[in-house]
């Protein structure tokens, strides 16, 4: 692919800020095996990447939380929290969660400072 980096000087030439990617879709639909796949190429770039899966986080960060609309919300509020943190950092961040509804997506981006901007691009692979 022409657009894609061959190397750690073409990744930092291109961009001069952290970055989030946030992949979104149903449960089972590939999010964590395709951000898993697209950490190790970055890696292999040399970037330090990191991977906020949302069952995991779920696990460890909003332990105790159901699947309720709100308990879903709180998850994906705080993932975007670290995320943002990450970002501002100037980290590379690849998220992965069944998220956000879409009247969550607001919430987020204040919450964050407005660090991360929603861009729903649909792909079919």
């Amino acid at each position: 692919n022409p657009g894609w980096p061959s190397s750690r000087r073409d990744i930092v030439e291109r961009r001069m800020s952290g970055v989030c990617v946030w992949f979104t879709g149903l449960s089972g639909a590939g999010k964590s095996t395709l951000s898993q796949l697209v950490a190790s190429r970055l890696r292999d770039l040399g970037l330090t990447v990191t991977v906020l899966d949302g069952d995991v986080v779920r696990t460890h960060l909003s332990q105790g939380l159901g699947f309720s609309k709100a308990d879903r919300d709180t998850n994906v509020l705080r993932i975007g929290f670290v995320a943002s943190e990450i970002v501002r950092h100037n980290g590379v961040v690849l998220c992965a969660a069944v998220s956000p509804y879409e009247d969550a997506r607001p919430t987020i981006s204040t919450a964050t400072a407005k660090r991360i901007s929603f861009r729903p691009t649909r792909r079919r692979l």
